[in-house]
C-alpha cells in the first residue's frame, strides 16, 4: 500500500511536470517540432511489456546500457543491480514508467498551449510582463482543464498500476517494489488463496475510493461553476 501511495505522488508530480515542460519548450517554435512531438509521445503508445522488456535489458547489471556508459565515463563505482536492490528498485521501475508517461502528459497540455489565444500573451507582454508571470498568471491558469485531465488519470493508473511492475520485476526482490495489483495476482493466481485475493482487491477499490472521490466532487463542482 505504501508503495502505491508512492506511485501516486510520483504520477501526480513527475511525469505530469515533465510533460509540461515539454510542452512549453515544443511550443516555443522549435525547428522539426512534428518529429519532436512524435518522439515524446511514441513511447507512451508503447504496450507496457515491452517497455519493460526494453528497460529490464538497459538495466543488466553486466553488458546493460545504464553500467555500460556509467563504466564507459568513469563512473564505475555508480554501476549498480539496478532491479536487484531493494533501495533503488522502485527509482528504477519509475524511470521506465516516467519514459512512457510522459507522453500523454505532454500530448494533453500541448493541445492546452495551443488553445491559449495568443492575444492573451502578447497583451501582457506589451503590459512589460515576464515569462514568469505571463506563466503564472496566464498560461498556467488557462491549462487548468488540461492539468485536471492529466491529474485525474494519472492518479487512476496510480491505484490500478501492474503491468510495468509485474514485467520488471515482479513486485521483488524481497517484496520491495511490490503494489496492492501484483501482491493480489501473485496470491490469487500463484498460491490460489482467492479469499486473500479478494479482500486485498476490496483494499485497493476502498484506497482508490478515498482517494480518487474527493477529486471527482471537486471537479465536479468546479465544472457546475464554469457551466453557471
Amino acid at each position: 500500500m505504501l508503495n502505491n501511495v508512492g506511485w501516486l505522488a510520483f504520477y501526480l508530480l513527475v511525469p505530469s511536470t515533465l510533460g509540461l515542460c515539454l510542452a512549453l519548450l515544443v511550443d516555443g517554435k522549435l525547428k522539426g517540432e512534428g518529429l519532436i512531438k512524435v518522439l515524446i509521445f511514441l513511447p507512451y503508445i508503447i504496450t507496457p511489456v515491452a517497455v519493460a522488456a526494453v528497460w529490464r535489458w538497459m538495466y543488466v547489471p553486466s553488458g546493460g546500457l545504464f553500467n555500460a556508459v556509467l563504466m564507459t565515463i568513469g563512473l564505475g563505482d555508480w554501476t549498480r543491480n539496478w532491479l536487484g536492490d531493494p533501495s533503488i528498485v522502485n527509482f528504477s521501475v519509475k524511470l521506465a514508467a516516467l519514459w512512457c508517461a510522459s507522453g500523454f502528459s505532454f500530448l494533453v497540455f500541448f493541445s492546452g498551449l495551443r488553445s491559449i489565444p495568443y492575444e492573451y500573451i502578447e497583451a501582457a507582454r506589451i503590459d512589460g510582463a515576464s515569462p514568469w508571470t505571463i506563466f503564472w498568471q496566464i498560461i498556467l491558469p488557462q491549462l487548468w482543464p488540461s492539468t485536471v485531465l492529466v491529474l485525474g488519470l494519472f492518479g487512476i493508473d496510480a491505484m490500478r498500476i501492474f503491468d510495468i511492475v509485474w514485467s520488471t520485476t515482479m513486485g521483488g526482490p524481497a517484496r520491495a517494489s511490490e503494489v496492492l495489483a501484483t501482491q493480489l495476482y501473485d496470491v490469487g493466481f500463484t498460491t490460489f488463496q482467492m479469499g486473500m485475493a479478494s479482500a486485498i482487491g476490496v483494499s485497493q477499490l476502498i484506497l482508490a475510493a478515498c482517494l480518487i472521490l474527493p477529486y471527482i466532487v471537486y471537479i465536479t463542482g468546479r465544472v457546475e461553476e464554469h457551466a453557471e
